[in-house]
């Protein structure tokens, strides 16, 4: 069983969705720290939970951007940076 926040993130950074846990094996092995396995896992949640959110995701935050298939065709920098700025904007707001 994988955790929603690793397979969004897993998902997002390969470009396609997984069916099983299996499918998640390739991609994972390739970025996979063999001696900080558990350490990459948390990671994983973490950057799901605060970075690579369901809606709204901070792609401009995330440190797997340049490898990021979501990032580099849905999102793209120009889009991330209108959010930034609104975001910006909004702390900014009197």
């Amino acid at each position: 069983m994988v955790d929603g926040n690793v397979a969004r993130v897993l998902a997002r950074l390969t470009g396609h969705a997984a069916r099983r846990w299996g499918d998640y094996l390739a991609p994972l092995r390739r970025l996979l720290p063999e001696d900080r396995h558990q350490e990459f896992n948390y990671g994983l949640i973490d950057l799901g939970a605060l970075v690579c959110r369901p809606r709204n995701p901070r792609c401009w935050e995330c440190p797997l951007r340049d490898l990021c298939a979501y990032y580099q065709r849905a999102v793209g920098e120009e889009a991330c940076a209108r959010r930034l700025e609104e975001a910006y904007a909004e702390v900014l707001r009197p």
